[in-house]
């Protein structure tokens, strides 16, 4: 390597070849990031993560995506216009799952992104009609986050709602609704209903979690289980327990089941109901009711 490095300081260059040429930044290729990260426990495919956004983003020139481990991609364009496209969008979901978008500046670290809002719409329903205008509407969705203002003044208008634009933290549970005061002496709820809602916990209103990995849930029924084994025999069964005896074997597995059920831990709970879960859920879910639009494009 010495060798090579005198024998270019030997050489004469013409003044062509010689220096002048300076490379600034703007003549580099800039890659503009988006990092996503999606709320599931499923693994994460590329491909299908590709497959999906593409004909739903119709970048111009494409995008790359990149797998970061841990439930996370990179996506890499070289369009700002179609990154701040994408984030006016959102939210986004994958699998029915959400997926949250941040801005990636290539010389921080990944550890800085913390993934923690997201934007709605929500609809404001319930209004009485001297207050269905946004400025209202915009005052009682202060406690969901962020509002943001929106140079349409049609995306406001829904009908027998108003739509407001909120950033959301998704490390809270959803806020179903408002008591909201009319006055001094009324009040009204005023229930809030997002569009394109992804999946959520029912029981909690989380996104990072399914109804049936509730911890809520799980010890609810934990619990349940609990007060139904500890409840007196009645009399009458005790007088038809001895005027029937049984064997010591069926004795035992006449009560196995109630004994191995009360000593069930959640995680053994949680392996039990994979398949399914009880009708209290499915009723409990009804709290939470979403209105589902088109995705946006």
């Amino acid at each position: 390597m010495e060798e090579l490095t005198s024998n270019w300081n030997r050489l004469s260059l013409s003044d062509r070849e010689g220096p002048g040429c300076c490379l600034e930044d703007d003549l580099s290729f800039h890659e503009l990031f988006l990092a996503a990260k999606f709320l599931t426990r499923r693994a994460v495919n590329v491909d299908a993560i590709a497959k999906t956004f593409t004909p739903l983003w119709r970048s111009r020139n494409g995008f790359q995506v990149r797998n970061l481990g841990n439930h996370m991609v990179l996506f890499a364009f070289d369009n700002m216009e179609e990154v701040e496209k994408v984030i006016q969008s959102e939210p986004w979901s994958f699998d029915k799952h959400l997926m949250i978008l941040e801005k990636y500046d290539k010389n921080n670290s990944m550890e800085e992104l913390q993934f923690k809002r997201t934007t709605f719409w929500v609809q404001v329903h319930g209004l009485p009609i001297k207050f269905m205008n946004v400025r209202a509407a915009t005052k009682i969705c202060e406690v969901l986050g962020t509002v943001l203002p929106s140079t349409n003044p049609h995306e406001y208008e829904g009908g027998n709602f108003v739509r407001i634009r909120v950033s959301l933290d998704v490390t809270i549970p959803l806020c179903r609704g408002r008591l909201v005061s009319i006055g001094r002496d009324k009040e009204v709820w005023v229930s809030f209903k997002y569009e394109r809602l992804p999946n959520i916990c029912y029981w909690c209103g989380c996104f990072d979690h399914d109804d049936k990995d509730c911890e809520k849930w799980l010890n609810s029924f934990y619990k349940s289980r609990q007060s139904v084994s500890s409840q007196p025999v009645p009399q009458s069964q005790k007088e038809q327990e001895k005027s029937c005896p049984t064997s010591p074997v069926q004795a035992r597995s006449s009560t196995a089941g109630a004994d191995w059920t009360d000593s069930m831990s959640p995680e053994r709970i949680t392996e039990l109901v994979q398949n399914g879960k009880p009708q209290s859920v499915t009723n409990h879910s009804q709290q939470f009711a979403s209105c589902t639009s088109p995705s946006v494009t």
